[in-house]
């Protein structure tokens, strides 16, 4: 294999989001969610922000494509709830009941910080709909809520199971899954304004009004991912390597951003979604 790597790896909490580089005939970018420290990959402020400041990375480095993926169960179980709504609603105790009766009754309340979360997520996933690189997300792990909305945010989504030789109980279980219906919150039109621009209108429903699960295969067939790819567990370094079809894959889309028009191209398609996300009007 021509490519080789070069990592940047951040202290501490930064850690949760690992960037390498590939070079090879094109320069690939791959950002893990490493599930490390927080297995989940959940988001919060200043992870978003990391987050945002390695767009900044690659896009100071095109031509590139960039290839998000997760690491282990995850691949992001989407905003960290406790942070967003003062709950983690994984747990029903006994002081928690009277709270999740009157959720039922009025929804629940986010809070302010829970507000910024919202807003800066919304930022974040704007960029990325319109990102100067191609964009491919790699779902090997679950990805709920803002886990699978970062991942409609990219101009390509694909799906990862085991091979079936190789694995077993509880593998091939990776669900993606809108659960705000489950959990009391309103999508908000930013995020709802996603959802429409790249889900049809037969899965919107069913995902946001009844939090379905899709696993990989319902997922394809509803057009959520654009394909599904197996992978041999056993052929895993660090769990965070990838099928070669998504490095050629990425690879082969490197060209698309060499001319410097791929975000206006973006902008034509998606600037009604975008600017309902930011509330401003897009500039191209």
């Amino acid at each position: 294999d021509s490519r080789t790597m070069n990592t940047t790896l951040a202290a501490g909490e930064e850690s949760q989001i690992q960037l390498n580089r590939i070079e090879g005939n094109n320069t690939v970018y791959i950002l893990s969610l490493t599930g490390k420290p927080h297995k989940a990959n959940v988001f919060t402020i200043p992870l978003l922000r990391r987050l945002d400041s390695l767009l900044d990375e690659v896009e100071d480095n095109l031509p590139c494509s960039l290839v998000i993926c997760g690491n282990g169960k995850f691949f992001s179980a989407g905003f960290d709830l406790k942070a967003l709504t003062g709950t983690s609603h994984q747990k029903s105790s006994t002081g928690e009941k009277k709270q999740q009766q009157v959720q039922r009754k009025q929804g629940t309340q986010v809070t302010p910080q829970g507000q910024e979360l919202g807003q800066t997520s919304l930022r974040l996933l704007a960029r990325l709909l319109v990102f100067p690189a191609p964009t491919i997300a790699v779902f090997n792990g679950h990805a709920f809520g803002l886990g699978l909305f970062l991942g409609l945010a990219c101009d390509h989504r694909v799906m990862i199971t085991e091979d079936g030789k190789s694995s077993g109980p509880g593998r091939n279980n990776h669900r993606l899954c809108l659960p705000e219906i489950s959990i009391g919150l309103p999508l908000g039109s930013g995020l709802a304004a996603l959802a429409k621009c790249k889900m049809n209108a037969s899965t919107l429903r069913t995902a946001a009004l009844t939090g379905k699960q899709y696993n990989c295969h319902e997922a394809l067939e509803a057009g959520i991912v654009d394909q599904v790819l197996r992978y041999n567990s056993t052929s895993l370094k660090d769990g965070r390597a990838l099928p070669e079809e998504v490095l050629t894959m990425a690879e082969s889309l490197v060209s698309t951003s060499e001319k410097g028009n791929l975000r206006a191209i973006k902008f034509e398609l998606y600037g009604d979604t975008h600017s309902v996300m930011t509330g401003a009007h897009h500039r191209s």
